[in-house]
């Protein structure tokens, strides 16, 4: 059984970050596939690999769980618009599919590429929407219409990870080849401002830090990898040090990296069930330069939830 839990994190003033409590939300009988939650923490949506769609909310009397089941294999990957009301999937039926609030499809366009998608992406002001391919093709879209505004052959292998600037006018990608581009889409012709490279493996997560309007962002990769990087800089700031590692220093996928909205601490999720919390410089500490690599000192809290 798979058992989504939701931890409350609690900072002093120092700095010191602790866990005060937790709630079972659902239990599903599948994997999860795709999840996201809005940025107030107040509803989170979640696919499971049978293609169930559940909307959970966060009220003062605990989780609500309202299933939805568009049909097998119609519901792949999850995003929800930072307006928060209305959320974005694919179908293997060949759709992107825009479902409002009340959980039905409220518009559908065809994609002839749904069967491949990688990642989905909505820009900070919901403006645009980006979906990536398993052949390294980024594809950006109006959000309000859901037609293409242009596509781009972004990498050479499929890109699993991306996030939007401040603006919508960039995007970051993280690829299988390794690397990590910042694209230019907001002129005439889109075009690669930046490759980003230090992984060893697969890129899978990317996250953007908003208190650095953008300036500096994360990345996680398929070998247990956390890099943090300045926009501006081709090589990374630091290596955080991973908790996600098994025997023989065998290291387990970093699915998820995201920063708290304070922009002292990066939290990252593994294959392995671990949760870990990093303290991290504040924003305009790190600018273009090196900071200390794999120091343990940064590692605040982990949590085993396997």
């Amino acid at each position: 059984m798979i058992t989504p839990v939701l931890f409350f994190r609690d900072e002093s003033v120092s700095g010191a970050v602790t866990l005060t409590s937790k709630v079972e939300m659902q239990e599903w009988r599948t994997a999860v596939q795709s999840a996201d939650v809005t940025s107030d923490g107040k509803c989170i949506c979640v696919v499971t690999i049978d293609s169930m769609f559940y909307e959970i909310v966060l009220g003062d009397e605990g989780p609500v769980v309202m299933p939805h089941d568009f049909g097998v294999m119609e519901t792949w990957h999850v995003r929800i618009a930072k307006s928060k009301t209305k959320y974005i999937t694919t179908g293997f039926s060949g759709y992107i599919k825009e479902i409002d609030l009340s959980g039905r499809i409220s518009r559908q366009e065809s994609f002839p590429s749904a069967k491949v998608v990688g990642a989905l992406a909505y820009g900070s002001s919901s403006r645009r929407l980006a979906v990536s391919t398993f052949e390294g093709i980024l594809h950006i879209f109006d959000a309000s219409t859901l037609k293409s505004e242009t596509t781009i052959e972004a990498h050479s292998k499929k890109v699993r990870a991306l996030a939007f600037l401040p603006g919508d006018d960039e995007i970051l990608t993280g690829s299988d080849d390794k690397t990590i581009k910042l694209h230019s889409i907001g002129g005439e012709r889109p075009k690669v401002e930046r490759i980003y490279c230090g992984h060893r493996s697969a890129v899978l997560s990317l996250a953007i830090d908003d208190r650095a309007d953008g300036s500096r962002f994360a990345s996680s990769s398929l070998d247990g990898q956390i890099l943090l990087w300045h926009i501006e800089q081709p090589t990374a700031l630091q290596q955080l040090p991973s908790p996600h590692i098994g025997a023989v220093s065998f290291r387990f996928s970093v699915t998820t990296v995201v920063f708290l909205p304070t922009g002292r601490h990066l939290v990252s999720g593994g294959e392995d069930g671990v949760v870990a919390c990093y303290r991290i410089p504040q924003a305009g500490m790190t600018s273009p330069g090196n900071i200390v690599q794999e120091d343990e000192n940064n590692l605040c809290w982990f949590i085993n939830s396997s």
